[in-house]
């Protein structure tokens, strides 16, 4: 019984996650103190919270070369999040991640 409803909250969490709503790592500090290594921190940042993995090398210059034309643009970096978050990996990447914290919070002891 637990596990089927386990299995339902799963469902219903996933069928929410169907929104537009940008994953809130968009933590980019807006000023003039912005440094490529910020720069290149945030970019891995958000890969690895939404798709689990690092970027590849093609995809981290590609991405810093859109964030180097206006680094302060809060519009370039929703566009890139949300890019991201339509990738197929990252609603695999979200249920990874709730299937383990809903494992970790049933009890097996018995």
């Amino acid at each position: 019984m637990k596990h089927l409803v386990a299995l339902f909250c799963i469902t219903i969490i996933l069928s929410s996650c169907e929104s537009t709503q940008v994953v809130p790592v968009d933590q980019y500090s807006i000023d003039s103190t912005v440094t490529e290594v910020e720069l290149e921190n945030y970019i891995n940042r958000t890969y690895i919270a939404v798709l689990n993995r690092k970027p590849t090398l093609t995809e981290q210059y590609s991405v810093f070369n859109q964030h180097n034309i206006d680094p302060y643009h809060r519009g370039i970096r929703t566009t890139f999040i949300e890019s991201l978050q339509a990738d197929p990996r990252a609603r695999w990447t979200a249920w990874q991640f709730l299937s383990n914290r809903l494992v970790d919070g049933v009890d097996t002891v018995r």
